[in-house]
C-alpha cells in the first residue's frame, strides 16, 4: 500500500521505495545443516579501560568471539521459543584472511 519508508541517521534521513516483494518458500532442515551470512556478523564484548567498562569490537581471531556468538545464538533461541535449546552444540568455521573495516553511515 505505501511503498515508500525511511531509515533515520543522526544527521539526515535516507528515503526508499520498495520495488518487489516475495514471499520465499519453507526452508527445509535436515540433522545437521550448514548457515551462511548475507552480512558480516558483529560480536562485541565490554572491557575495562580506564577503569571504565567500554564495548570492543571482537574478531574471528579472537577465542572470546566465538563464545560470545554462542552465547548470543542460545539467548536468541531461548527467547523465541520460550526455552533453551535441547542440544546446543554447533560448529562454526573459522575464517581467515580476516581484513577488519568499519563503515560509518551518516
Amino acid at each position: 500500500m505505501n511503498p515508500e519508508f525511511y531509515l533515520k541517521g543522526l544527521q539526515r534521513r535516507a528515503d526508499f521505495t520498495i520495488q518487489q516483494i516475495e514471499i520465499l518458500p519453507q526452508p527445509k532442515f535436515n540433522k545437521e545443516c550448514t548457515f551462511k551470512t548475507l552480512s558480516p556478523i558483529h560480536v562485541k564484548t565490554q572491557r575495562y579501560h580506564d577503569r571504565r567498562l567500554k564495548e570492543h569490537d571482537l574478531y574471528p581471531n579472537e577465542p572470546k568471539f566465538y563464545e560470545n556468538l554462542h552465547k548470543n545464538l542460545i539467548e536468541r533461541y531461548t527467547q523465541y521459543h520460550n526455552k533453551p535449546p535441547e542440544k546446543d552444540h554447533f560448529e562454526i568455521t573459522k575464517t581467515s584472511n580476516i581484513k577488519p573495516k568499519r563503515i560509518k553511515i551518516s
